[in-house]
């Protein structure tokens, strides 16, 4: 029908737009002292590096490039125009995964004829909410209560007609701007207006013909993406671009009003002053959730209790895989709002749990309902964010636990070195136990001793190790099959013994917070970095680690204040 021909020209736009989005060079200097370990770099960048060419490195900027929402923000974008009553039951399509990571999906998405369908039937229930509430209609334009006519049935006249489409055009105006967060220009006022006349022409009622508006503008590029846009005459993003790209990297949210409006954020002080602002507010909380649940993936946690063998586990429940995502990201953000060093999130002997996660960590109920701190003996295993069962039970099988998953996690999303995938035709598999191989160690001899597999297990197998004493749900334990476990492993060639000393190894080293800091670039800009970017964010870390000031707010900011993330800065005139 009419809704389904116009979705899909709608889409076929966004489509041509990313086909021809690409990433053009940009030059800035960054100076001649920055120190980056050549692990990190292609050849042609230490190349650059090592003949003092540093005034020629390449830096990218975007043409035109679009970033597809993802279900959350779709939702919160809806509320930021008209309020938490509008709800939705229909599905969304679901957000493309890239490296573990939704926010890298949301530049590459590419829309099957589901994903345009589930979209369609979302605006069009959305739409119809709208449209039937008068109050919310009338909070967008008052011509509503001016008009004698009937709102939901009608067949007007020529003269009645004029006097729906002139309001009509009004409150759809009023809707577009809160939704697509700007003002229209003449084209699209123009389509806004032949988009409420063409309703009037074919629907039975003014609602209606409203709805299908609503409808088109829920489905529109304009609300469903953020456009990244350039300035013709300059290399520098438009303004709009810069205050959508701090808005969702800080808050995960569009930007309020105040930042739409800053007519200064292409000068350096102007834009620290939003960054500042925008770090000192209170929805900073949900952009650092945000980030995070991203960057760790916390979000598989949600469908923790199905990967699980529940005659195993007594204490597994549908709520533990949430109460183990709100542990985890309420330690970020105590870490964040206090401005901790960033080692102490690996280092600290308390847990923020409830009901069932004191039984799974053995500790007494803090309160009876709710979460609140808990503290950890001394004696413990369990430390930091790598005591936690989000970690320790997202990085291990239905009923086992998986040494591979643990190391490969630390050795990727912590450090930013992971293993290189195995060769083909390699046996992964590991044997089953028996009497003379029970534990896990005994049984992955096998992989650490053959050299075809040695390669890749060992940097991951003996970081995994460490976590033996942690079953498949983070309980503690001492042995296994009744023999007592070995908690020795390595840390890139490293000594260490359990995850005490593993966490105090991670906590120093030096590639946690360069890795960090490249991976929050990522978030931010849903984009890989380029070597050169990669080289401002190895100095970015290296600079506050040097100055005593290393945590994820100051991370945060220092990003956020870079070229790399923000662009060219105009000069002051």
């Amino acid at each position: 029908g009419l809704y389904m021909t116009l979705t899909r020209l709608l889409w076929l736009v966004a489509s041509v737009l990313l086909a021809f989005s690409c990433r053009e060079p940009y030059q800035y200097s960054l100076g001649t002292e920055t120190t980056i370990p050549e692990r990190e770099l292609d050849s042609s960048v230490e190349s650059n590096i090592e003949s003092e060419e540093y005034s020629d490195l390449k830096w990218s900027s975007l043409s035109t490039r679009l970033i597809r929402l993802t279900a959350p923000q779709y939702i919160k974008r809806v509320h930021n125009a008209f309020g938490d009553q509008v709800q939705l039951t229909s599905k969304l399509p679901k957000d493309l995964v890239i490296e573990g990571s939704i926010a890298l999906g949301t530049s590459k998405s590419v829309s099957t004829d589901r994903d345009v369908e589930q979209l369609a039937l979302a605006a069009e229930e959305l739409a119809a909410s709208i449209s039937s509430n008068l109050s919310l209609i009338s909070s967008l334009h008052p011509c509503l209560s001016e008009l004698d006519s009937d709102y939901t049935s009608l067949s007007p006249s020529p003269q009645e007609r004029a006097a729906w489409f002139s309001c009509l055009s009004s409150v759809t105006e009023s809707a577009a701007q809160r939704l697509w967060g700007r003002e229209l220009d003449l084209k699209e006022w123009e389509q806004t207006y032949r988009i409420i006349g063409r309703g009037l022409d074919l629907l039975k009622s003014p609602q209606e013909a409203l709805t299908f508006a609503l409808s088109w503008l829920l489905q529109s590029p304009h609300f469903l993406y953020r456009v990244e846009g350039y300035e013709r005459d300059s290399m520098r993003p438009t303004s709009t671009t810069l205050a959508e790209r701090l808005s969702y990297f800080f808050h995960d949210s569009p930007p309020d009003s105040q930042l739409l409006s800053a007519d200064d954020l292409h000068h350096y002080e102007g834009w620290t002053r939003e960054v500042d602002r925008l770090l000192d507010s209170p929805q900073l909380e949900r952009g650092i959730r945000s980030i995070f649940n991203d960057l760790w993936a916390l979000w598989r946690l949600d469908r923790l209790h199905l990967n699980k063998d529940p005659e195993l586990f007594e204490h597994l429940s549908a709520q533990i895989g949430a109460s183990a995502k709100e542990e985890t990201l309420m330690s970020v953000w105590d870490s964040a709002e206090a401005q901790r060093p960033l080692s102490t999130l690996f280092t600290q002997r308390r847990a923020y749990i409830d009901r069932s996660l004191a039984a799974v960590y053995q500790l007494p109920a803090p309160s009876r309902e709710g979460f609140d701190w808990a503290r950890i003996s001394e004696d413990s295993q369990r430390v930091g964010i790598l005591g936690q069962l989000s970690f320790l039970a997202l990085n291990a099988h239905p009923t086992s636990t998986s040494s591979t998953l643990r190391g490969f996690f630390v050795l990727d999303k912590l450090l930013c070195v992971p293993p290189p995938p195995p060769p083909s035709g390699v046996d992964t598999s590991i044997p089953e136990p028996t009497p003379d191989r029970p534990t896990l160690r005994d049984r992955l001899e096998s992989h650490l001793s053959e050299p075809s597999c040695a390669g890749c297990h060992r940097p991951m197998d003996m970081i995994g190790l460490t976590f033996e004493g942690f079953d498949s749900l983070a309980q503690e334990r001492q042995e296994e099959r009744g023999v007592a476990l070995d908690l020795s492993g390595e840390l890139l060639g490293d000594t260490v013994y359990g995850p005490v000393e593993l966490a105090e190894k991670i906590a120093d080293d030096p590639r946690l917070a360069s890795c960090l800091t490249r991976r929050l670039f990522r978030y931010g800009r849903a984009l890989h970095e380029t070597a050169e970017e990669r080289v401002l964010m190895e100095r970015l870390a290296s600079e506050l680690k040097h100055e005593g000031e290393l945590s994820i707010k100051s991370l945060l900011r220092a990003i956020a204040l870079s070229e790399g993330f923000h662009g060219p800065y105009a000069e002051q005139g």
